[in-house]
């Protein structure tokens, strides 16, 4: 299914998301590209109306057919160890997946080979039946008359029924859904399954999964992959495995066989990994408090490039300083207690002079903003500045917050905030705050930074049909001018070929 490229940063995963991700058979060419296609594995039973999706994946393009094959061999172990039984693999007939096929050692006269999990069993191979008959359908539309063994297909027997049916009256009709748009679809009908069904009467017990998704997204054909994960998610979760009226068990029984949880990945691993890094960094720190001091932090670290103005960092900082009262909470006993003196060390002090950098914050202050400490101002433009330096040297990815942390480890000091007691706690917040803040904007920018680019691309296209079409009236009306002349020519031509016949006839006579 096609999506729109576009990212998003999860808190609970500390990762950037919307990147191609399919699994450990990523193609090294496709990591850290933005996902526009989702490819998604169901299963179906032979009897029965429901279906259980089993996985979805992100990927640049259509995946090719080396990664398919990988992953549907490893997604039939999985399913077939949950006790369910995979004999056929149905897909439709794009290049890549037949040529997934060829893998499988599928040909045009053996379409099975041996099971992958039981040697004594036989796994088929076909081609999804509406992708079939949508075929058969534009086949039959483009040519007058279809040969079949069973006979020949007219169709002008089709606009036949639909004249003599009268779609637009109110007389009882034998194919009372039947229209023109049947016979004749448009370019995006080419694809409506509908349409084929009420042509061959037919109707699919499987609704079609990517039209349900689409439904869930609302009016949009081509969601981006943070919506469409979070309806697939939606849509997975809700228990389609459904047994028998009468049996043992339940439905919840049947997804929890297909879905466990030590299965999924420990999102808290990454949250561990992220923290001991910033452990790290404040280990190294020194807590400045001298302004020149902390004035020569920013000149030892002027490697970093910052495009960011200063007025912004004051007023981002005294922002930080107003949020960070969350972080200054600590235990004392069975309770939680505000820290004044961690509040104190956040915030300006009314003796000491505002620094022309807070022009900003009293341009748009009306008197409840806050004016940052030095230190966290410092603070907030070491941060700042490495961020700026990871966007600036390296596109982004899944990783570029830890990209960050890694930077900062080559700080060497870095201005601590908070009391005596809890300033090495008090930071680790400042600075974890601050980063997942700062990943949200850099996203938000990003999207919009690609519908623009897209937008640009649209408008190109369409400033291209428009050249060429002047292109083609002015090639028109230059050789509507050449035979207008070339005309005039032969008929000037004839006038003179004719007097001179005459001229001849004339003297003939005399002679």
């Amino acid at each position: 299914m096609k999506l729109s490229e576009a990212v998003s940063f999860s808190r609970a995963r500390l990762e950037i998301q919307g990147f191609t991700n399919l699994g450990k058979y990523t193609p090294l060419h496709q990591k850290g590209k933005k996902g526009d296609h989702a490819l998604v594995m169901m299963f179906q039973p032979f009897q029965g109306k429901w279906v259980q999706s089993l996985a979805c994946f992100l990927s640049k393009g259509c995946a090719s057919a080396t990664v398919l094959h990988q992953l549907i061999v490893e997604c039939i172990i999985l399913v077939e160890q949950a006790g369910l039984h995979v004999d056929v693999i149905t897909t439709d007939g794009a290049t890549w997946n037949r040529s997934m096929w060829v893998k499988f050692g599928i040909t045009e006269e053996n379409v099975s080979c041996e099971h992958i999990v039981d040697p004594s069993r036989r796994l088929w191979f076909i081609s999804d039946f509406p992708h079939l008959v949508k075929c058969l359908r534009n086949f039959i539309i483009k040519h007058t008359e279809t040969w079949t063994p069973d006979g020949v297909i007219k169709l002008s027997h089709w606009y036949a029924l639909l004249k003599s049916e009268n779609p637009t009256g109110f007389n009882l009709k034998v194919v009372h859904k039947l229209t023109i748009d049947h016979i004749e679809p448009r370019y995006y009908q080419k694809m409506n399954t509908i349409c084929i069904a009420i042509i061959f009467k037919e109707m699919f017990l499987l609704k079609l999964f990517f039209g349900m998704m689409r439904s869930c997204c609302g009016s949009n054909d081509h969601p981006d992959s943070t919506l469409f994960i979070q309806m697939y998610r939606l849509v997975s979760t809700y228990s389609l495995v459904k047994p028998p009226k009468g049996s043992n068990i339940s439905g919840g029984e049947i997804l929890e066989v297909l879905l466990k949880i030590k299965d999924i990945m420990d999102i808290t691993e990454r949250n561990t990994q992220w923290d001991a890094q910033i452990d790290t960094i404040l280990d190294r720190a020194i807590n400045v408090e001298v302004i020149s001091e902390a004035a020569s932090i920013v000149e030892d670290h002027d490697y970093f490039t910052c495009t960011t103005s200063e007025y912004v960092v004051a007023y981002i900082a005294g922002y930080v300083a107003r949020k960070t009262s969350r972080f200054a909470c600590f235990y004392i006993g069975q309770k939680r207690v505000l820290c004044k003196n961690c509040i104190a060390t956040l915030q300006l002090s009314s003796s000491e002079l505002v620094p022309k950098s807070y022009k900003l914050i009293s341009l748009k202050s009306k008197g409840n903003l806050i004016n940052p400490s030095v230190n966290l101002l410092i603070l907030i433009s070491i941060l700042e500045k490495a961020t700026l330096n990871i966007l600036n040297s390296n596109e982004l990815n899944a990783n570029t917050l830890f990209e960050i942390t890694k930077i900062l480890e080559n700080v060497r000091s870095l201005p601590l905030v908070g009391c005596c007691k809890h300033d090495m706690v008090l930071t680790h917040g400042v600075i974890r705050f601050y980063l997942t803040t700062r990943i949200y904007f850099i996203c938000k920018q990003e999207n919009k930074n690609n519908n623009m680019q897209n937008q640009r691309t649209r408008e190109r296209r369409k400033a291209a049909k428009l050249t060429s079409c002047k292109e083609i009236k002015k090639t028109e009306v230059k050789s509507n001018e050449v035979k207008a002349i070339n005309k005039r020519k032969n008929e000037e031509r004839n006038v003179i070929r004719n007097k001179r016949k005459r001229i001849d006839v004339i003297q003939n006579n005399k002679m």
